[in-house]
């Protein structure tokens, strides 16, 4: 499989992007092999924009301590139990099982569809932890 080139189609599940839905309704049922990507909520952002300026600051004491994945995704990434609730959400839409993953900063789980075709209405109930959806289509 690989991904067709071009832009992402983005799910926002708000009234205010009526011309975006319309869009995502006619995108989602352009190909039958796809991922949608959940990216979740980042937790703490104002303790990332802290250590981002305590790190780039000369003379701070954390001056380039610059900190691992894992311990970024301490400050910002998802709950053990928020990404489970995403991941049975994506198995209940028809995700392969095989294909959950969740990304290094705990901040978004994507997973493979074959043969479905989505609707909006599919995805407007997401899970409080989703801050936004998006597709890749997989290309022929």
């Amino acid at each position: 499989k690989r991904m067709a080139q071009g832009p992402f189609v983005e799910v926002f599940p708000t009234p205010n992007h009526r011309a975006m839905r319309l869009h995502v309704l006619a995108s989602l049922a352009a190909a039958s092999q796809f991922q949608l990507v959940a990216h979740l909520s980042h937790k703490n952002p104002d303790a990332l924009e802290e250590l981002f300026w305590n790190v780039s600051t000369p003379g701070n004491p954390e001056y380039l301590k610059f900190r691992t994945v894992e311990e970024i995704a301490a400050v910002i990434g998802s709950s053990e139990s928020e990404i489970e609730e995403v991941k049975q959400w994506l198995l209940n839409k028809g995700a392969d099982p095989n294909s959950l993953r969740l990304s290094p900063l705990r901040d978004a789980v994507t997973a493979d569809f074959d043969g479905l075709t989505l609707s909006w209405e599919h995805l407007a109930e997401k899970p409080a932890a989703v801050e936004f959806v998006h597709r890749r289509d997989f290309g022929q």
